[in-house]
């Protein structure tokens, strides 16, 4: 299954079994961008992330400049997914792109029907996130909050 190959390269879901890995490919839903669409802006709200099956896209930051270029393979936006921030960077398209996107109320019903996996999630993004989030118990409580892990 071409979605679960998607899921497989994320890694906050790599240490999940392969049944929760399954139901999230399952939820992922099919999206193309055209050359120079913005399928990120940055600082507006996120609810979902990307996986980038086919096409190249830029990373813009605040200036302008673009910051790196993903290709096929590439996922992005799983820190608003997954902390409930505002997007850090703009992301463009510069061919036509085919992605898959992970919304985060289908991300959570997964995760609801499988709860054994929180807790290899929130230990994956604590080690993920702990070099631009600074660690501390704020930063637990609101990964747990979202994971609906109690401590």
């Amino acid at each position: 299954m071409v979605n679960r190959s998607v899921i497989e390269t994320v890694p906050l879901f790599q240490e999940c079994d392969e049944i929760f890995q399954h139901k999230l490919a399952l939820v992922l839903k099919p999206v193309v961008a055209a050359p120079d669409e913005w399928i990120i802006r940055r600082g507006d709200t996120g609810n979902e992330m990307y996986f980038l099956v086919r096409g190249a896209v830029d990373v813009v930051g605040e200036d302008g400049r673009v910051i790196t270029s993903l290709g096929p393979g590439s996922f992005f936006g799983e820190t608003s997914l997954l902390l409930s921030e505002p997007r850090n960077a703009s992301i463009r398209a510069t061919t036509y792109c085919e992605l898959f996107v992970l919304d985060r109320a289908d991300f959570n019903r997964v995760l609801r029907d499988h709860p054994q996996f929180a807790r290899s999630i929130l230990d994956a993004c604590r080690r993920r996130y702990r070099v631009t989030v600074e660690p501390d118990q704020a930063f637990d409580r609101q990964v747990n909050l979202l994971l609906g892990v109690r401590p």
